[in-house]
């Protein structure tokens, strides 16, 4: 995964230079993965929202859940300007 990830942004960044480029967090990962998302996305400048208890059922969104998701963002966005 963490190669894969890092490819990822690296190409993003270089191809798409004028995108503003979120990435979303689970709250349920590892710490481990988690740091790494950050790690990578504070070396490339992109932007992470880190979700916070969102409703699941075996690990997966519930209808709540992307409700939760899209409030989460959606704030994120509004107050990064």
């Amino acid at each position: 995964v963490f190669p894969a990830f890092s490819y990822l942004i690296d190409l993003l960044v270089k191809n798409v230079p004028e995108a503003k480029i979120y990435c979303i967090i689970n709250d349920e990962l590892k710490n481990q993965i988690k740091d790494f998302y950050k790690f990578i996305c504070q070396k490339y400048n992109v932007e992470f929202i880190e979700l916070n208890n969102i409703d699941k059922v075996e690990g997966h969104p519930t209808k709540k859940g992307m409700k939760e998701i899209y409030r989460q963002v959606l704030d994120y966005i509004k107050n990064d300007k």
